[in-house]
């Protein structure tokens, strides 16, 4: 794991490395994909037997032969990269209907495979008093998509005790824990430091609105020891972006294909409309308005 190759990458290395990806402080302060397991909540009801261990509301990794359900005091969590997404979830179906690319910054266009942008959803600034709209929009969900090293020393379900050493994984905030990072990590990285170089604690505080009880994921980063970038560390990094830009190139086809085929639609369309109309371009309700049966060619 990280403590095998006691060799460093170099500053110059890992500046242009941190550029590509946007992951210094500096870059962090102005503004992928589900293919690693994900550190959750777990959040399906206990046995109401009064020897079953109470596993509710515990952090657990996905994904691993049996789980291990983490003591929230031993959790590290090492970030190594950083990005957005927007996912439509289909109800009826239980599927992922859509879905952006990864995308480092709001400042970048997040195309997804339907052809627009947010997979439809407007900007947070139109939905934020609009309850009305947020209503229309609540399939769609902005998740903040943190993927990196996970230790800790947890227990299985059974009772044995297993330790849980650097294992890559994802954090897929969103709703109420979709800020915490920024607020309690990101903002408060130190000067010409990277998102890499340093570990932070986990904490959970349970929430409850109405009826539903929920919980949030907290940060508690030790700023006091920079964590070494190994050569198998750097070589992790470099596999994770390579797996953020093979999933943008592949959601990104799908984009250029959705816009290509609504313009072919679209240029169809007109040309229909040119000769009902009689002119080129598309009609508008007014001309189809002054319509009569003497005009219509066919």
């Amino acid at each position: 794991m990280t403590d095998n190759a006691l060799m460093t990458i170099s500053q110059e290395e890992l500046d242009a490395f941190a550029a590509e990806m946007g992951a210094s402080a500096e870059d962090l302060s102005g503004g992928g994909g589900s293919f690693l397991p994900a550190f959750k909540v777990w959040s399906e009801d206990d046995d109401e037997a009064e020897d079953a261990p109470r596993l509710k509301g515990k952090l657990y990794l996905t994904g691993q032969e049996e789980n291990v359900f983490a003591d929230i005091k031993t959790v590290r969590f090492r970030p190594l990269t950083h990005t957005f997404q927007w996912r439509k979830w289909d109800k009826e179906n239980q599927v992922v209907s859509n879905k952006t690319v990864l995308i480092y910054s709001f400042k970048e266009e997040a195309q997804d495979e339907k052809g627009t942008v947010r997979c439809g959803k407007p900007p947070s600034k139109e939905l934020k008093d609009n309850k009305a709209l947020q209503e229309l929009y609540k399939d769609i969900t902005t998740f903040r998509i943190i993927q990196g090293y996970v230790s800790y020393t947890g227990k299985t379900k059974e009772g044995k005790t297993v330790e849980v050493k650097d294992v890559l994984a994802s954090i897929n905030a969103k709703g109420a824990s979709f800020n915490q990072f920024d607020e309690e990590y990101i903002k408060l990285l130190p000067a010409k430091s990277n998102l890499w170089d340093f570990e932070t604690g986990i904490t959970l505080s349970k929430e409850k609105n109405v009826s539903v009880t929920y919980w949030v994921m907290h940060y508690v980063p030790d700023f006091a020891t920079k964590k070494a970038v190994t050569i198998q560390v750097f070589n992790d990094m470099k596999e994770l972006k390579s797996r953020i830009e093979a999933t943008n190139k592949a959601i990104r086809k799908k984009y250029f294909d959705a816009v290509n085929s609504r313009s072919s639609t679209d240029a169809g369309m007109d040309a229909i409309n040119s000769v009902v109309s009689g002119r080129p371009g598309k009609p508008g309700l007014d001309d189809f308005d002054s319509l009569n049966d003497d005009d219509i060619p066919f």
